[in-house]
């Protein structure tokens, strides 16, 4: 279970976790830098320049309480994912992919309760101060073979279809 600052808004993610990133991609870093303007905005960013999420299968994540506050932001106009924020307290919540991508990522810190420890931190060749990031997993430049494999396992599984949160 996930709630946002507030606790109106809670999201309930089951089944296995894909894995537990940080990324440091230039759309991840936007998306930060759009969310922590709003007032009190909150997106999840840490001071490396990293923004955990833990990721799973997109059809086992479900909004249980406060979908009608959520409210979708884009970076820029035909960008394929939505960010969705709980308005109440303008707290990053998860995005949405609006192409194949078979995943939810859930903001690490909303998570109640035990989280899985940081499996990969990727992206790494665009985080603003590469000297700054933890070296206490593996760091990669893009996407590492290992997620890619396991996305590629949840694509077959899910398929294609868009769904909704």
């Amino acid at each position: 279970m996930a709630r946002c600052d507030c606790g109106r808004v809670e999201v309930e993610a089951r089944g296995p976790v894909i894995a537990h990133i940080s990324c440091y991609c230039d759309d991840c870093q936007a998306g930060a830098d759009l969310i922590d303007a709003l007032p009190n905005g909150k997106s999840g960013r840490e001071a490396d320049a990293g923004t955990p999420n833990v990721l799973f299968r997109k059809d086992r994540v479900r909004v249980v309480r406060g979908a009608e506050l959520l409210e979708s932001h884009k970076i820029r106009e035909g960008t394929w994912t939505q960010r969705l924020v709980a308005s109440c307290c303008n707290a990053a919540i998860t995005q949405i992919h609006e192409r194949p991508w078979p995943h939810r990522g859930i903001k690490s810190r909303l998570f109640v309760g035990d989280v899985p420890p940081i499996e990969m931190r990727m992206f790494t060749k665009f985080a603003p101060n590469p000297s700054e990031i933890p070296d206490d997993v593996m760091q990669h430049p893009k996407v590492p073979l290992t997620l890619g494999l396991r996305m590629l396992g949840a694509m077959l599984w899910v398929g294609w279809k868009r769904t909704s949160i």
